[in-house]
């Protein structure tokens, strides 16, 4: 359909917007400067696993001076850490924490609000790096 524009993994050629999840500042810059009009657009461009997502001020200061990038995405939005039956209703546990195997023990709690939706540093720190200052 001509009203909705196609993104693909994998199949930029027949798509209509260009991606790639996590470039290196090499392949960002070689990609925004391929000769085509598609817009470009992060569908992952950073993980905030552990205590940052990383790199954000490098990527925002080469999204500022782009003119086909439209946006990106962080992984992950919020935590998807759980609560014990009996236990604290702000203590939360992942994989492995119940003796359940096989699991991802700590990669499930990897977003920028905690599982409640309570402010993290690095949901600020991608809050900062990505308002724009006029």
């Amino acid at each position: 359909m001509d009203s909705r524009p196609i993104h693909y993994e994998g199949k930029n050629e027949i798509a209509d917007i260009r991606f790639q999840m996590y470039p290196d500042m090499r392949d960002l810059n070689r990609i925004d400067q391929m000769d085509e009009d598609k817009p470009y657009f992060f569908c992952e461009y950073a993980h905030s696993m552990g205590n940052a997502p990383g790199n954000l001020g490098e990527y925002w200061d080469y999204i500022e001076k782009s003119e086909r990038i439209i946006g990106g995405c962080v992984w992950d939005w919020v935590d998807q850490g759980i609560n014990k039956h009996g236990e604290p209703a702000d203590k939360y546990y992942y994989g492995g924490d119940f003796g359940d195997k096989p699991n991802d023990k700590d990669f499930s709690c990897n977003g920028l609000t905690t599982p409640d939706r309570r402010v993290t540093a690095k949901l600020l720190e991608a809050k900062k790096k990505s308002v724009p200052i006029h």
